[in-house]
This record gives structure tokens, sequence and C-alpha cells, in this order.
């Protein structure tokens, strides 16, 4: 599948003017009140005006209507208290303001357009410091639309004099610097000829809810609750492929996040700084063949590693959509949006998905049963994590960090990935808390797309991936083996992965997985059953038989679960293998045998390359008749560095199903064995 990249993006900042120096004339030696004449000059760092967003309100960036005055004993540290009290001003000219003020040296702070004559007072100002704290709140982002641009088509602003003392006319401008900034977000798209992507929407997200009045520092910025942020509504377009050309404009306060300390020095790796809620332009899209997909591009001074939104800044970004890129970071997983419905999707680390929760219907309409989400709003339904194989899940230090409902995003679970290698499983409930469908995570670096990291191709036709499913690694083909490579095991015909052992060879013991932080989760056992819809509902449950045929599912012979049939040759709703990829039909492997390749005893490892294969660790097996390994009893199961098993979709009659056989001496691919034995996977592309 095509993967979208941004190959153009440009962020033009255009740089803040500094304030001018005050100047006033000799004032008496013994103090006093005088009346002080000033004029305002706004910065004119910001265009004069501009239609805001999509609507029709046209805001005045210079314009100033009411003015706070307030005046503090002169302190270099913030600990002069107030002179007088704070004075509220309409119907000025703000060419010629005359205010009554002290001419004792003293701070004084200017801020217009509140459009509130009880925002300040002798209280929450009693000194410089719980003025400098005070905040104009904005609970959401239509409050701050329609209180800025919409009713008052005006913008905050402050102004200050630092260590002045006051007599006559001031004969500099007092500069006021508008308090938010302003996002211009302009996009073209230059697909080449046969591909596409048309724009669908465009938002603002994490957005401060404050605006502090004197201005702000990175320090005030260095938690990130979520009540302090919000994102825009999507501004949506609706024109199709004709429109593949606009512009957008949003106002927000400053957001100080700071810059990337790694040393990043390519554009394309701009995504975000772990954990922060840096400001985002997301933008959301159609390809040519129906997949939704999201960018992300993030603000800042520069478009490496700089992530502060000053206050008063224009920031231009214009973002050209030409092609494709399998390394952009600005794409928080090149198919975000997921139409495509799948059992696996892939991740990179601290990347986000949106899994579509529909698949919970058509999986179970497929197999017969009744459809268990009447719809797909996010009020009929939850999600959660089920479980991963490294410590610290739902954090950002584990494979998963956050398995959410998104507001925005109705009929679809976010998934966000932690920063660790590995697996995990989500999954959605019905309202009665039941698993109607659960979701393999596979956290990985690994492109198989890209032949460079080592997909290998070549035999019957058929393209390999180089590792089998689940695992962070190749097969090893040196001399140290690596249990990181043994990947995951599954029961044929289910979508549903477990864990292999602890060790690369010899161990009966499973490896550890966990559902939240160091919270240890078991995988059970059962009796064959004869519903279904109970496996669905129970990832966690492996299903075993003592008797002919030794099925893990009892109420009738299913051929078709994996698509390798003639009736069903095609991928199914229960292929656990990744969108684009699919479990090997028995001709895939036709004419592997040992010559083929050579078995390094070093790493327990096949090495197959020359048949175009790739190469294959000893992965062992759990058996049908007590699928978990048990000490003292290897004819239950093969262990690692013994053997290995690998399926294919191919069901051999009702008695089992075929697969590739690996041991020590040999290599085997006209056998069948039991469907609920519990064996490996290598995928093949569709």
């Amino acid at each position: 599948m095509k993967k979208l990249g941004l190959l153009l993006l440009t962020l033009v900042l255009l740089a803040s003017c500094s304030k001018d120096d005050i100047q006033s004339q000799s004032v008496p030696s013994d103090g006093g009140n005088v009346q002080a004449r000033f004029s305002l000059a706004v910065n004119n760092n910001m265009d004069v005006s501009l239609n805001v967003r999509s609507s029709d309100a046209t805001v005045d960036t210079t314009k100033i209507e009411n003015l706070w005055v307030v005046q503090f004993n002169y302190s270099a540290d913030g600990t002069g208290t107030i002179i007088g009290t704070p004075q509220y001003l309409e119907g000025f000219d703000p060419a010629n303001i005359a205010v009554d003020l002290s001419s004792d040296a003293s701070n004084v702070y200017f801020i217009a357009n509140t459009y509130d004559a009880n925002t300040f007072n002798s209280t929450n100002c009693a000194t410089e410091n719980q003025f400098k704290a005070l905040k104009k709140l904005y609970t959401s982002a239509a409050s701050i639309q329609n209180d800025m641009v919409n009713t008052k088509k005006t913008l905050p602003m402050t102004g200050a004099l630092s260590n002045v003392q006051l007599q006559g006319m001031i004969t500099n401008p007092v500069v006021m610097t508008r308090s938010v900034a302003k996002v211009e977000f302009s996009y073209t798209t230059a697909f080449p000829a046969g591909q596409s992507f048309t724009i669908t929407g465009v938002r603002l997200c994490y957005a401060p809810t404050t605006i502090k009045y004197s201005g702000a520092t990175e320090a005030d910025f260095l938690t990130d609750a979520a009540a302090d942020y919000f994102d825009y509504p999507v501004e949506t377009i609706t024109t199709g492929v004709n429109d593949q050309n606009g512009s957008f404009m949003f106002y927000m306060p400053e957001n100080l996040k700071g810059t990337d300390q790694s040393g990043n020095t390519e554009p394309r790796n701009k995504s975000g700084l772990s954990g922060r809620k840096c400001s985002y332009i997301e933008v959301k899209g159609t390809t040519g063949n129906g997949t939704s997909v999201i960018y992300k591009i993030f603000l800042g001074n520069d478009d490496i590693a700089d992530y502060n939104v000053n206050r008063n800044k224009d920031y231009k970004v214009t973002a050209t959509f030409m092609g494709t890129s399998l390394f952009d970071y600005r794409i928080t997983q090149k198919n975000d949006l997921r139409r495509e419905e799948s059992n696996c999707y892939m991740m990179t680390p601290s990347s986000t998905i949106y899994i579509p929760v529909n698949r919970a219907n058509t999986g179970n309409l497929a197999a017969g049963l009744v459809a268990p989400l009447n719809d797909i709003s996010n009020s009929n339904w939850t999600c959660g994590l089920v479980w991963s194989d490294a410590t610290g899940g739902g954090t950002t230090a584990g494979v998963v960090n956050t398995v959410v409902q998104d507001p925005a995003v109705q009929g679809y679970i976010k998934v966000t990935a932690g920063t660790a290698i590995g697996n995990a499983v989500v999954c959605v409930k019905n309202s009665s808390n039941n698993i109607v469908w659960s979701w393999h995570i596979w956290v990985t670096n690994y492109v198989p797309e890209t032949r460079t990291n080592g997909t290998t191709s070549g035999l019957n036709g058929v393209t390999f991936m180089d590792r089998n499913l689940g695992a962070e690694v190749a097969a090893p083909v040196g001399a140290t083996p690596d249990v990181n490579a043994l990947g995951l095991l599954y029961q044929w015909g289910r979508k549903d992965p477990f864990v292999n052992t602890n060790a690369v060879s010899g161990s009966t013991t499973a490896a550890t997985i966990y559902s939240t932080g160091s919270t240890t989760v078991t995988m059970s056992t059962a009796a064959a059953t004869s519903s279904l819809f109970d496996a669905i509902k129970a990832p966690l449950t492996m299903y075993y038989n003592t008797t002919n045929p030794y099925d893990w599912y009892t109420s009738t012979t299913n051929n078709d679960l994996w698509g390798g049939t003639a009736t069903v040759p095609s991928k199914t709703v229960f292929d656990p293998c990744p969108t684009g990829w699919r479990v090997p039909k028995q001709e895939a492997w036709t004419g592997i045998a040992p010559s083929f390749g050579t078995y390094n005893s070093l790493t327990y490892t096949w090495k197959m390359e020359a048949s175009g294969a790739g190469n294959f660790p000893l992965a062992g097996q759990r058996g049908a008749a007590n699928v978990q390994y048990s000490a003292g009893s290897p004819a239950t199961g093969v262990l690692p560095g013994v053997g290995g098993s690998y399926w294919t979709a191919t069901p051999n009659g009702s008695t089992g199903a075929y697969f590739l056989s690996l041991n020590t001496a040999s290599v085997n691919v006209t056998g069948s064995q039991a469907r609920a034995n519990v064996c490996s996977v290598r995928c093949v592309r569709e």
C-alpha cells in the first residue's frame, strides 16, 4: 500500500519587534501624582486584518477599544506593591491618553481589550508578582473564537514601562504587543500521475486554555494537564478533488514548549516532544484508494527542533503534499486513520493510529454471528489494553501508552504506542463489558514494504517478511541466538496471538505478559469450544483437544477461517497478519527442502535465503492435547531450539492444516497437523 509523505514543509517566522526605550521629562524631587500623557502604538508584526478561519468575522489586529493601567512601585524582582488602584478606560483616543499616575519610580502595565471592568483590583494585584501570575481563561475553542474573533473582532494586548518616573507627555509611544500568536496554514497537493490526495479537514491542536496577561515563560508550560489545552473544531472541506489548494488561519495563546535536545537535524523527524502537548496543525485527507491519512505539522520557531509558539508572532506554514514517503515522522503513522480493517497493526514507537471498531461487526457477520455493536458511535462501547509483553503498559515507557476513544473521531480506537519495542493486544467491549473484537499491536521499527529492511522474495513468486509475526528482530545467522526472533504463536484459524517461551532453547516457561504497569496477566487454557464467538471474546485463552480431530473449534470443521481454500482463496477477517500481508497458502512453500538452506546450530536457525524465503528460527510449538508447555511432558509440544512449525492457510480436509516443519536435521512442507496446535506465522504479501 502506498504511504503518504509530507515532502515540503516551510515555516516562516516573522520576528517580534523589540520594545522602544521610554523617554520622559524630569520629575520633581518631591514625587506625587502627575497627569501622564502617552500614546499607544501596536507592534506591527502581524498583518492588519485577515479573514479568520472559515468565519466571516474580520479581526482588526491593531484596534484598541479598552485599556487597563496598573502601576507598581519599582522593583527588579516583582515584589513592588501596587500604587493606587487599577484604572479601566473606555472611549479614548489611543494617540492621546491622560491618566493620573504616581511620579515615583515605578513599573506600569497596560492591558488592552479585556472588555471587563472587573478584571483587576487592589487585591489580585497587590504586588507585581501577583499581577504577573494572573491569567485569562478560555474554556474551549469556541470561547476563544467567539470572544476574540467573532464578537469583539480585536485581540488582547499588553504593554509595559519599566523603572520610569512620569511627568507630562511620554515622547515615545507605549508599544502594545498582542497576547496571542497567529497561525496561517496554506496547502497544495502535487501528486504524481496516478496518485491523489484529497484534503478533507484541518484543525489546530493543543492550544493552551489560558493567556497570561504579563507574558509567559517556558516554566509556565512544564505541566501538561489535559484540562489546560484544547483542540479547535475540525474545519471540514467538502469541495472534493477540486479543492487541492486552500488556506486557514487561527489565533491561539502562546505555548512555550522549548526545544528538542536530541540533536535532530531533519525536518521530517519533527514529531513532538515526548509526553508534551506541543501545538500542531492536523491535516486529514483521503488517498485515491480510499485510505484516510492524518498528518501532524508541529509549530515552532524553526521546522526542526523548536516547539515554542510565541505571542505576537505570525507563523506561516506552507505544506505541499507531493508523493510518497516511508520515513516522514510528521505523519503520525503512515496510514494513521485506518479505513482498511485488519487484525494486526504495525506501529513505530510513540506513533498513533486510529483503528475502526466496525471490524467487530464485519468480523462477526462474516462468522455467521449477530453483530455485537448496533452502531459505532463512541457512546455504546469501551476500549482498553488486554496485554503487552513489556512492563509499563499504559505509560510512555510501555509498548502501548494509551487506548482511548477520541471524541473528534467517531467509531475509532485511538492507540498511541509507547517507546518500547514489542507486542500488545487491545480490544473493544460492548455495553455488557464483553470483548467483541481485539487487535494485535506490533510496535516495531521494521518496515516490511522496503526491501532494504530485509524483506525477501522470489520463492514461487511470493514475497515473505524477513521475520516471524510479532518478532522484534529477524532470525540471526551468526553465532548468537536471540529470543526476540521467536515471535508469537497462533492456533490455526484464529486471529489472536500467544506469547512464546522466555528462552531461545530448552525453556518450557511462557514469557511474562502484563496488563498495565507491572501487573502480570496469565494466558489460560480451556477445553475446545463449539462457539466461535466464545473464542473471539477470549483472546487470552488457548483451547485444547485430546480427541480426534484435535481442533480447537468443535462445532463444525471450518476450512475457510484463514482463506486457504478454493472457495475462499483470499485473506479473511480472521487472518492475523498486518494490512497488505496474509498467512501463506501451502503452495508458497513448494520446493522448500534442506537443499535450499543450511542449519545453524549456534542460533537454532535455518538459513534459507537462497530459496527466497528467508531465515527461520526453531521457534517451537505447543501441542493440541495440552497447549501449554509442561515440564516433563515435552510430547505435548516441541521446545524452541528443538523444532519449529509454521502455519499455512491451507486446511487438510477435516483432519488438520498444512505447515512448514523444521527440526535440527530437516525441513518438510508436505505434512499436516492438528489445528489446536500453537505455531508460528510468517506473513507473505497479499
